[in-house]
């Protein structure tokens, strides 16, 4: 069957849909997916989906005039649903590949529209919160906890169905577990589920959705150009996650660290995206001299202490030796304040690192690293052996790692752990 060239059904776009949001709405009309009804469009031939997903992100004057032509709609209007100003030959690095949405709002949509439709920034990787209910959007089906989500038609009309156990998923606001692309049931940073994180990460969230929409504004009177803003975020994103949460081994491979930086958003379940948001907007903020967050109380072993500030000191403790070096040459680009801070953390750490490994400190003051109770705490005083019998493992074995670092190793005690060295 030939179709005409305009078609009767073609509902209007809302001014925050995404374009491949309303392609699939005006299908719905007709009970189509969006590529079969571009092929009817089109006299047969065929589009592959790929091409119309880059409509999110970049101009396609054919697809775009064969479009307004069928729904009697100006080029422009399609052309400003885009969430990112500048067109560009391959997916921006923010580009969500898979689909995350707000329960909330597509459980709205079908209460005043009878159909959901997807919100332009929920494909932006930086956006891992509903600016609107403020809550962190969901990736996976809230009932079966595992089907990736799509928009099917149903009945003429747009829904979210589960890929998997095939049940719409926008008839309630129930988020779910909220798993998604990288399968992690809890918190990996533990850090408190309070207003003032979901604050600061919202903030930061405003900021790059912003400048992705053309904005110039400044970041936090860090004397950060807008044009580097997203560099600073991604290359704070790209130390923290690299060692730790994907065990990816050193950062030494300059490309693919590079590769893995640029798309690091894109590729973050948005729960995880939103607890590095809000770290990363502690760290600016305490840069900027404004109050940090804090771990919380049972925090997990080997993040830091309860009750540590999240600032940059704790930042570049947890990065090995490597991605200290790597995001100190990073930072020069970033501008003389947040470059100063990030060499001057950098180059402490590397101090107290060293002083760590030779398990000697400067005279008077506790080896870094070692947790003693106030009873029992030795101290290293110049020139001299550690003050007092040593009690305790961590006792004896900090007086051990002095010993080694001040004398020969041969004379360390072979027998009874608590007996002293033969040269003290």
């Amino acid at each position: 069957m030939t179709w005409p060239r305009s078609i009767p059904l073609a509902p209007r776009p809302f001014p925050d849909e995404s374009v491949r949001s309303w392609i699939g709405r005006v299908a719905a009309r007709y009970d189509l997916t969006p590529p079969a009804l571009v092929a009817q469009l089109a006299d047969g031939h065929s589009v592959h989906v790929s091409r119309l997903a880059s409509l999110d992100w970049q101009e396609d004057a054919a697809l775009e005039n064969l479009l307004a032509q069928a729904t009697h709609l100006d080029r422009a209007r399609i052309r400003g649903l885009r969430p990112i100003v500048e067109d560009k030959p391959v997916p921006t690095h923010w580009h969500r590949s898979l689909l995350a949405w707000c329960p909330r709002c597509a459980y709205e949509d079908v209460a005043r529209h009878g159909e959901t439709y997807e919100r332009a920034v929920w494909r932006l990787g930086c956006c891992a919160a509903c600016p609107t209910h403020r809550s962190v959007l969901a990736d996976v089906c809230p009932a079966c906890a595992y089907g990736c989500v799509e928009f099917q038609a149903i009945a003429g009309r747009q829904r979210l169905v589960c890929g998997l156990c095939k049940r719409p998923v926008d008839l309630s606001p129930d988020t779910g577990q909220g798993r998604g692309i990288l399968v992690d049931p809890r918190s990996h940073f533990e850090l408190p589920q309070c207003p003032e994180w979901t604050q600061l990460a919202l903030a930061l969230q405003a900021v790059l959705l912003g400048l992705a929409a053309g904005s110039t504004s400044p970041l936090w009177q860090l004397d950060v150009p807008a044009s580097g803003v997203a560099d600073v975020v991604r290359d704070l994103a790209a130390a923290l996650l690299w060692p730790g949460f994907f065990g990816l081994g050193p950062m030494h491979d300059e490309g693919a660290m590079m590769a893995f930086r640029d798309h690091v958003f894109a590729a973050l379940a948005p729960r995880i995206a939103h607890e590095v948001l809000g770290i990363i907007a502690s760290v600016l903020t305490a840069v900027a001299g404004r109050p940090p967050l804090r771990m919380r109380a049972a925090q997990v072993e080997g993040l830091g202490p309860s009750g540590a500030a999240v600032d940059l000191t704790w930042f570049i403790r947890r990065l090995p030796a490597d991605g200290q070096q790597w995001l100190k040459a990073r930072a020069r680009g970033w501008g003389p304040i947040l470059a100063r801070a990030v060499g001057d953390a950098a180059d402490i750490e590397e101090q107290a690192g060293a002083a760590r490994s030779r398990g000697v400190s400067k005279p008077g003051v506790m080896v870094p690293g070692y947790a003693m109770r106030p009873r029992s705490t030795l101290t290293m005083p110049a020139g001299g052996s550690p003050q007092g019998r040593p009690r305790g493992r961590r006792q004896r074995f900090r007086h051990r790692q002095w010993c080694r670092a001040t004398c020969n190793e041969d004379a360390l005690p072979r027998g009874n752990p608590s007996s002293w060295c033969g040269g003290h």
